[in-house]
């Protein structure tokens, strides 16, 4: 049995969480998988508490009588005592506001906008404009390394449903601090590698632009006590991986509230804005009443296991070792980035074969000779694979949320 010990680092304690991968050997029936093992954690599911909640929740709404978000706020609370965050959108031909409730519950959201409603007389809306759904796996035994494994097994299975490579803000990254120097990219800067548009010095070809990829080098692993992010805050969905530790965190102020340590988890979270939002027809408050959560799973909470090629049936020796070489590569990405940066090293590699396919098409069609066509067959996620213990705690979370919303 082989098995590979990936040491966990923690920012805050300068120390290493161990966490272990076994070789699994897989009888897929599809063809991508044919020859193939799999990575899977030595973590035991069992262990913990799944959950989800919707963290956040925006209402955006128009008054016509003429306010100021403070006086919405304060009004809010005199008639629901629920602190709401209330703040004014400019321009528009009338007032108009978002209003941000922590963990809603929806008498709690259609008590405030009545009292907005009988207050400052509603001109528009109530609209949803924003919302963040977290999941999060509590120990059923407080244990730190616990959640450090948990958060490592999160952050290298998750597989975004939208391209987060292709922008630079939008790419892989994870912070623990507030400056600049408190944030590193998994995979690596986004300026690292080779200049693409400058050809080498002893070849007369030019790199291409996702060259870095195809090595580990540059790989940075995440610290399992900073937030891990994939995609930008300004983007459409965001995707946030974290130990929560902390409650109310004001990052302005420096102030948030502590846990306690059964109240301690690992989580991930989904920032959604208003274009995602309309995308999955939720308008209003009866449309998220109704909406079936476990729809956000294929494209926000779809976790994968790696898979990578078994060389030990390869015949040709030397053909054996650049295969075992380019194996291992592979393995050592997925202990570092994750399936999202084995997806960026495979997509890397694909691009080169393309290119020497076509330059070789070139020199067959110039001597006449057929040109045989090129078939993957590989699938949309390629040579990954639905991780379904993961998903199957996932799924049934969010059905629970959607219960729970809906009554």
């Amino acid at each position: 049995m082989t098995i590979y010990t990936v040491h966990l680092p923690r920012v805050k304690t300068g120390d290493f969480v161990p966490l272990d991968f076994k070789r699994t050997d897989y009888q897929a029936k599809q063809k991508r998988f044919l020859g193939r093992y799999g990575l899977k954690p030595e973590i035991s599911f069992d262990d913990f508490t799944t959950s989800a909640v919707i963290d956040w929740l925006d209402v955006t709404f128009g008054t016509l009588v003429i306010t100021q978000a403070r006086w919405i706020s304060e009004h809010i609370k005199t008639l629901t005592g629920e602190a709401v965050s209330v703040r004014e959108i400019q321009p528009y031909d009338f007032p108009r506001f978002t209003a941000r409730f922590q963990q809603p519950s929806m008498p709690l959201v259609k008590k405030a906008l009545a009292a907005v409603e009988g207050r400052f007389s509603l001109a528009a809306g109530p609209t949803i404009s924003g919302l963040e759904v977290s999941i999060d796996f509590t120990p059923k035994i407080p244990s730190d390394q616990a959640r450090a494994r948990m958060v490592g097994v999160l952050a290298r299975h998750l597989l975004p449903g939208r391209n987060v490579l292709m922008r630079t803000v939008d790419r892989p990254r994870f912070t623990w601090g507030n400056s600049l120097e408190d944030t590193k990219h998994l995979l690596g800067k986004p300026d690292d590698g080779p200049d693409h548009t400058q050809p080498l010095p002893w070849r007369r070809v030019r790199v291409p632009a996702d060259y870095a990829r195809l090595f580990t080098s540059g790989d940075q692993m995440p610290y399992v006590d900073a937030t891990v992010y994939f995609g930008s805050e300004k983007s459409a969905c965001l995707w946030r991986i974290m130990d929560k530790v902390v409650d109310q965190q004001n990052r302005q102020t420096g102030t948030s509230k502590a846990l306690d340590d059964h109240e301690k988890r690992a989580r991930i979270e989904v920032s959604l804005g208003v274009a995602e939002i309309r995308r999955l027809s939720i308008t209003s408050l009866d449309d998220l009443r109704r909406f079936r959560f476990t729809n956000l799973q294929k494209e926000f909470f779809a976790f994968y296991l790696p898979t990578f090629a078994a060389t030990d049936a390869v015949p040709v020796l030397n053909y054996r070792a650049v295969k075992e070489m380019r194996s291992q590569e592979r393995v050592r990405k997925f202990l570092k980035a994750g399936v999202v940066g084995l997806q960026a090293m495979d997509h890397a590699w694909e691009t080169r074969r393309a290119s020497n396919r076509a330059d070789i098409a070139k020199v067959l069609r110039s001597r006449g000779q057929p040109v045989a066509r090129f078939k993957a067959g590989k699938g949309k996620h390629g040579t990954l694979l639905a991780y379904r213990e993961l998903n199957k705690r996932v799924e049934t979370a969010l059905r629970h949320l959607a219960e729970g919303v809906g009554s």
